[in-house]
């Protein structure tokens, strides 16, 4: 069974040997799987966002504004990833959009570590802070592993003939 190095470069002194070798469709739809998924949390998670700033009777105008910005930017990403999905099961040999998911990846993490960090310090219950920071520690483990199958996916280097397109 062969190996597959990380990309460009090792990570690691001995990635190359360790890390199994996995065809490229494989890691395709890992990466496609991946990128389900966090649209699909995305959107549960902060459509419910909405929901709750706009019933709360306890956040202000300005603050219901802020978070359904907030939420828009990230149901932005999900619509964004859910046109990925389709374009990548319409023509199955197309490049997966490794900046789009760098991006939607990047600003998850971003935004989840700042409001952990911000629930935690705020005035807010045990049980308040644990949810969210469970939610947050989701959110950035499908981006972080979505980056990851994204990056070592790379953009496909076959000519156009050989992914079959004419």
């Amino acid at each position: 069974m062969g190996r597959l190095a990380v990309g460009r470069r090792a990570v690691g002194r001995w990635a190359a040997a360790t890390v199994p070798a996995m065809s490229r469709t494989a890691m395709v739809g890992r990466t496609r799987w991946l990128l389900g998924a966090l649209c699909a949390w995305t959107v549960f998670l902060w459509g419910n966002r909405i929901s709750n700033a706009w019933s709360s009777s306890t956040e202000s105008s300005s603050a219901k504004v802020v978070s359904t910005a907030l939420a828009a930017s990230f149901l932005a990403f999900a619509v964004g990833g859910v046109v990925v999905l389709v374009r990548s099961w319409r023509s199955p040999g197309a490049d997966v959009p490794n900046g789009f998911l760098a991006a939607f990846a990047g600003w998850t993490v971003a935004v989840w570590a700042i409001r952990v960090v911000s629930i935690a310090l705020g005035d807010h219950s045990v049980g308040f802070t644990m949810v969210h920071a469970v939610l947050g520690l989701v959110s950035i483990g499908l981006a972080v592993a979505l980056a990851r199958s994204a990056r070592l996916v790379g953009p496909d280097r076959r000519s156009t003939s050989d992914r079959g397109h004419r």
